[in-house]
Parts: C-alpha cells; structure tokens; sequence
C-alpha cells in the first residue's frame, strides 16, 4: 500500500538535525513494514500529485500556518481534498491537516478564544471507533491555537474535550482526522515547547512540560494503532 505524504510545513531548523524532516515522523509512526511506499510532496513550496489517485491513502501534517490564511497552496490543497473525497480516498489529517480538511469540506476553522492548547491532553470517547471504545478516555500530545468550531457535514466526532469539542473526527470510512498530534514523540515535544515560550506564556509551557513528564505521550500507542488500522482496512495494493 502506498501512502502520500502531504507536508504542509517542515521542522523548525533547530530540530532537523536531531529529528529529521517532517516526513520521517508520519514514515516512523506507520511503519515501514505495514506499507510498501511512500512518497511526499511538500504543498507549503507548491509541490502536489497529479492525480488522488497516485497514492493508495494521503496523509495532511500540521503547520504553523492557520488554515486561513490566504495562501495559494491553500487553495489548491483545499481542491485536492474536495477531489479525494469526492472519489473517497483514504485521508488522514492531524493538526492543521484536521482543520483544513474540514475547511475545505464546508466546516469552520479559527483561532480559539481559549488559548493555547499545549501538552499531554485528556479526551472523552464519544463513538466506538476501533480500538477505542465509547466512554473510554485517550490522552495525547497537543500544541494549536486554531480549531475547528463546527464539523463540515458528514463528519462524526469520536472524541473531544471541553477546551476542544472537536478533536478526533471521521467520516465515513475514508477520512480520519486529528486535533492532536501523534505523530509527535516526547523529546520532539520537548523541544517544541521550549521554543513556544517565545510565543506562549511561560507558566503555560511549564505545565505542558509538566504533563509530559507525568504521562510521557499518553495513549499515542492507541493512536497509531487507531491509524494503522484505518489505512490497512482500505489496503489495496
């Protein structure tokens, strides 16, 4: 199975040499040995796949840009969801690839009046989506200020939380889509939050940092699995 890798954003500089680029998280948190390839295209410098169907799944990252702003690529990632849902394509969002892929299916994305959400975060299980099950609770790592406010049509939420209502959604059998991000490991958090104190209050950084020294990276094993499980259901090759 051949999965794209669509990358809205890379790594800050100070991190790519311990981290690598972006596309190293989302290979690593897959697995080499559940898909035979990926490919990556990087939308934020204007590279896309000619066609939804030159992968058999796609992945959105995360970014530091908001969904909002008027950038051309954007729009034109924004016209290769529309098109990938329309011909159902697996797809996978998280972070600013949750928020955009609900933007550009008819829901509403913006900047929270609650702040920052940072650190190992807590939510509730609303619907079963295998493995999780309704009622349970699933902790994962988080950092964004943007969130979706209202789910485009179609989607049903799987979980959320009173600070973000909307955090992990679906729709039908081909779109999964993350507030949080597990594709992110603690010493990656780490240093993340660090640099954010030059953004975020501090106190609030020392809390995320302190959350993650309580829960490491939560549920992020559930997480994966969760992924793995969603692309290997739609295997096709």
């Amino acid at each position: 199975m051949k999965i794209g890798i669509l990358l809205c954003d890379e790594h800050h500089p100070d991190s790519l040499d311990e981290f690598g680029t972006y596309d190293n998280d989302f290979i690593a948190m897959l697995g080499e040995d559940h898909f035979s390839e990926f490919k990556v295209w990087r939308c934020y410098l204007g590279e896309f796949p000619s066609s939804v169907f030159d992968c058999d799944g796609w992945v959105f990252s995360g970014s530091k840009t908001s969904v909002y702003e008027l950038e051309s690529w954007i729009d034109d990632t924004c016209d290769f969801i529309v098109e990938a849902d329309r011909q159902k394509r697996s797809m996978l969002g998280i972070c600013f690839g949750h928020q955009i892929i609900h933007m550009a299916l008819g829901g509403d994305v913006k900047k929270s009046d609650k702040g920052w959400g940072v650190g190992v975060k807590l939510f509730s299980v609303l619907e079963e989506y295998p493995p999780l099950r309704k009622d349970q609770h699933i902790s994962l790592i988080v950092v964004h200020q943007d969130q979706v406010l209202r789910k485009a049509n179609g989607f049903k939420l799987i979980a959320g939380s009173g600070f973000c209502p909307n955090a992990i959604t679906a729709k039908g059998d081909h779109i999964l889509t993350f507030q949080p991000h597990p594709e992110f490991t603690s010493p990656f958090f780490r240093q993340l939050a660090e640099r954010l104190r030059q953004k975020a209050d501090s106190t609030l950084v020392d809390l995320a940092l302190a959350s993650l020294d309580k829960c490491g990276e939560g549920d992020r094993p559930l997480a994966i699995s969760m992924i793995q499980d969603f692309f290997l259901r739609h295997k096709i090759s």
